[in-house]
């Protein structure tokens, strides 16, 4: 992005200091890079490190509730307990693709009644010990289900935080330029490094290939037949629209994809819809993987 702008500059610094406000307003563009680099990576981790830890805590939430759930099962069968027979006929399959919600509802209620024979089922490999495990898998999917609507209005504020100092960045920039004009004639060599730099982060003109997969949550399979509608930042369509279909296994590819911040909107029928925000920047092939969960 501007790195190779301020990398430039910074080797060639004795021949910009001089000109009229450089010092100033290099600064100011420093600040701005800092801010796009930090913006950058806290939704690089909401989108792929919030989802996937989430998606890793809910698998082994649901692997030890359903442990426990059989061996409370095989407990309440031979001691012919029918209300905990009835409360514990969960499959595993069942536990595997609930929702977030229904997932936590369903392993409080066996911890509970967990804990309510816990001296019973000790021979039956449920302990105090196994409990504290089964506590701390609960609570930690728990902490990692922030409320949709807190998230979406984090992810908005993020990204137009994200889009502002683009600008600002860009506004300094082309201070820069100017400057660099009275550097033309005098030092052709530096005026000629500083505009090649200036050319990778080039918006009219920098494209890249974009290349994702989408796939199954739990099954980690591609999921083919998907539509993919690509939007704006601020969630406006491209003109002209811009939809593409997930192949067989999952995967999708746009050869061409101007840098900036995008929002894409990811529909199956079975599947919940997921929307997310991408950043195509460093003229870099742009990879990234979303994964549906079933409904």
């Amino acid at each position: 992005m501007y790195l190779a702008v301020k990398a430039f500059l910074l080797s060639k610094l004795s021949f910009f200091t001089n000109l009229p406000y450089f010092t100033e307003i290099f600064s100011d563009l420093q600040a701005f890079i800092a801010e796009i680099k930090v913006e950058i990576g806290k939704q690089a981790f909401d989108i792929r490190g919030l989802t996937r830890t989430k998606q890793q805590l809910k698998q082994n939430l649901a692997k030890v509730a359903g442990d426990n759930e059989r061996k409370i099962y095989a407990y309440a069968l031979h001691f012919k307990n029918n209300v905990l027979l009835s409360e514990m006929s969960i499959t595993q399959t069942t536990l595997d693709i609930s929702s977030d919600a229904k997932l936590k509802e369903i392993a409080e209620v066996i911890f509970s009644r967990a804990t309510a024979h816990l001296t019973d089922l000790i021979p039956y490999g449920i302990t105090a010990a196994t409990q504290l495990v089964f506590r701390a898998a609960i609570d930690d999917f728990a902490a990692a289900m922030p409320d949709g609507q807190l998230t979406e209005i984090e992810l908005t504020v993020g990204t137009q935080k994200l889009v502002d100092s683009f600008k600002n960045a860009d506004t300094k920039l082309k201070e820069i330029k100017a400057l660099a004009e009275i550097l033309r004639i005098p030092e052709p060599d530096v005026y000629k490094g500083f505009n090649l730099a200036c050319r990778v982060i080039d918006h009219s003109t920098h494209s890249l290939a974009l290349r994702g997969q989408v796939i199954d949550s739990i099954t980690k399979e591609g999921i083919s037949r998907a539509k993919i509608k690509f939007l704006n930042a601020d969630g406006s369509e491209f003109q002209p629209p811009l939809l593409k279909i997930t192949a067989e296994k999952g995967g999708f590819n746009v050869k061409s994809f101007a840098e900036g911040i995008y929002k894409l909107k990811i529909s199956k029928v079975g599947y919940g819809d997921q929307t997310i925000m991408i950043t195509v920047i460093d003229g870099e092939l742009c990879k990234i993987i979303v994964e549906m969960i079933k409904i």
